[in-house]
């Protein structure tokens, strides 16, 4: 039997844990709603405002292309 391959949800759950990264997911109905029934948000970013691994974002398209066998 070959290596475990990790899903997405248990590399997240790995990372958060080992480096206690916290990950944003962009939803802009959730956050309109919350803020509508007067729910604070923690904070509000910028499109414009760089994320710590942005720059490597081609390195790993290029890589999760090559891992699915996808170009």
């Amino acid at each position: 039997m070959g290596p475990h391959r990790q899903s997405a949800a248990e590399i997240h759950a790995n990372l958060r844990e080992l480096l206690d990264w916290q990950f944003a997911e962009r939803n802009d109905q959730a956050v309109a709603q919350a803020l509508h029934s007067g729910q604070g948000v923690d904070a509000v970013y910028g499109l414009d405002e760089a994320g710590l691994l942005d720059g490597s974002s081609p390195f790993w398209r290029k890589a999760a292309s090559k891992a699915t066998g996808k170009a």
